[in-house]
């Protein structure tokens, strides 16, 4: 395998016990994790369902009726002892199939384990599933579970051969029958469909296995798309040697813009309010150090109304490095302006852009930050700072959303993007102070500027 594996995607340690649940190569993952895991740890591959009888370690155990528990823990000492994982399981329950070990023999293994693996959830070999209202069966031991969909399913027409519970999805609204399974259609069917609800019991990880059927960057799209806050990681990958592979996903690497919307009109402040004095010089003196002060690759401060003076109430050295970005039509509202500041950052490469305004000085660094590390951890598309669940700025938005923002009409500003993809954004909990801006004098003021 190159790179990563899946023990540090999840970040395996010694007590972990981690259910394996979805579709598209669960069995094959849980082995790949065990092969991993054996030289450090005792690992205990098991399931709380079935599997194929086919799926076997050199260290197997089926377990029949009166089994001696001693014997067994006998044969699990002796694999460990030899730095391999055992498979202990049930005996056959259906042609080809073999179920779990009883529930207490099960228990008493998992404590005499330093890591259990254990499958969770059957899928009868089909990439994709939506679990029933009884599944999966994630035990209550279990504090850790990955997700696994297959990515030979991507592109094509829906149906009952490439679906499992496909019905149910159909009933529910989630998907339809025939449509075409691309990276929208499966962000709905992975968000909706079931699983993500673990998230709230324990840490949840999403891994779209099979990469090589439609290669590992088409993969990253499709598991992005699926990106929820719920999850503790994306990851995409392919088991089969040779060339086994796990690519962890996050926005690390990203080359980020910052926008900065200085544009308006002023209206209710009754005259140009960021050229007015704060702090060491201006309002949008203020926003624009604190920008400096984040860490971003570039800065663009969208200008519109008066733009000339404002220039030069911010001074040469205040400029040096920013990018000015002019917007003739500024009087039709602020999604003109966003629409100006994403253009300019699209047309220079830019992987993702942090939209602030330029009347809130007080979101400096210490607000800033914490919002930027939180997005480049992550595999989020969005991230926003956040008071009392409203959205407010910074908002970092990954090119994936550049169309959306470009066409925000009047002066709606970007929460209508936030509040269509609510269950996709990365909220930042800040402190309420930092969201306040000025549209009156009597705010700057408060603020502790001058009129």
């Amino acid at each position: 395998m190159q790179g990563q594996g899946l023990a540090d995607f999840l970040g395996v340690s010694r007590g972990d016990s981690i259910a394996f649940v979805g579709a598209g190569g669960k069995t094959s993952a849980m082995f790949r994790m065990a092969a991993e895991l054996g030289r450090r740890f005792r690992v205990l591959c098991s399931t709380t369902t079935h599997l194929s009888s086919r799926e076997t370690l050199p260290s197997t155990v089926r377990i029949g009726p009166g089994a001696d528990l001693s014997g067994i823990e006998g044969a699990c000492l002796s694999a460990w002892a030899c730095k391999e994982a055992c498979l202990v399981t049930g005996v056959e329950t259906a042609p080809g199939k073999v179920g779990s070990p009883p529930a207490s023999i099960l228990r008493k293994l998992v404590s005499a384990a330093d890591v259990s693996l254990l499958e969770s959830d059957g899928s009868r070999g089909k990439p994709v599933k939506i679990p029933a209202a009884h599944e999966p069966d994630v035990p209550e031991f279990a504090n850790k579970t990955l997700v696994v969909f297959g990515a030979d399913s991507f592109g094509a027409a829906v149906s009952d051969g490439n679906f499992f519970n496909l019905e149910a999805a159909c009933k529910s609204g989630i998907i339809a029958r025939g449509d075409i399974l691309g990276p929208e259609a499966f962000g709905i069917v992975a968000r909706r469909g079931g699983y993500y609800m673990l998230g709230g019991r324990m840490p949840l990880f999403l891994l779209v296995n099979k990469a090589d059927a439609c290669g590992a960057d088409a993969a990253e799209a499709y598991a992005r798309a699926a990106y929820s806050p719920l999850l503790g990681g994306v990851a995409v990958s392919s088991l089969r040697e040779p060339g086994a592979f796990v690519r962890i996903i996050d926005n690390s690497k990203d080359r980020m813009a910052c926008v900065i919307l200085a544009a308006g009109e002023s209206k209710r402040f009754g005259s140009p309010k960021l050229a007015a004095g704060f702090g060491r010089g201006t309002l949008l003196g203020a926003v624009l150090r604190n920008a400096r002060s984040s860490g971003f690759d570039s800065i663009f401060l969208v200008v519109g109304h008066q733009a000339d003076m404002l220039l030069l109430s911010l001074g040469e050295a205040a400029l040096n490095g920013v990018e000015i970005v002019r917007n003739p039509a500024f009087r039709s509202g602020m999604g003109s302006s966003v629409r100006a500041g994403i253009e300019a950052v699209e047309s220079r490469g830019f992987d993702s852009a942090a939209i602030m305004l330029g009347d809130k000085p007080l979101a400096g660094p210490e607000t800033i930050g914490p919002v930027l590390h939180a997005y480049r951890r992550s595999a989020a598309s969005i991230c926003a700072a956040v008071c009392s669940g409203t959205p407010g700025h910074p908002a970092v938005f990954r090119k994936r959303f550049f169309a959306d923002l470009k066409v925000i009409p009047g002066d709606r500003g970007a929460r209508g993007i936030m509040e269509a993809n609510c269950d996709r954004v990365l909220a930042v909990d800040v402190d309420p102070s930092t969201q306040q801006d000025v549209d009156v004098r009597d705010d700057l003021e408060r603020l502790g500027g001058s009129k």
